[in-house]
């Protein structure tokens, strides 16, 4: 990994952290349902315009939503979730 990777995910870390220590919700949401089984949604799915992708992908973990939005990335198919993974 090179700086400049570095720096986009330091950046990347950030807007994260922030986004879950801002919303209380968010978080209240992630504590209670994260080893539970909670439902976590794939919104980049969502927004996607192929008819494969009409509705949000679910997952049970926050986890398996973040090695989806990374597999995804990789496959290069959906050029969506380059800015996620």
């Amino acid at each position: 990994m090179d700086e400049e990777d570095g720096d986009v995910s330091e950046k990347e870390y950030d807007f994260f952290w922030k986004m879950f220590i801002d919303d209380e919700e968010l978080k209240s949401y992630y504590v209670k349902h994260c080893g539970d089984g909670g439902e976590f949604s794939c919104l980049v799915c969502g927004t996607v315009k192929e008819k494969h992708l009409k509705r949000l992908k679910k997952f049970k973990e926050c986890v398996a939503l973040a090695h989806h939005s990374i597999s995804i990335a990789k496959t290069k198919k959906i050029r969506s979730h380059k800015a996620y993974g």
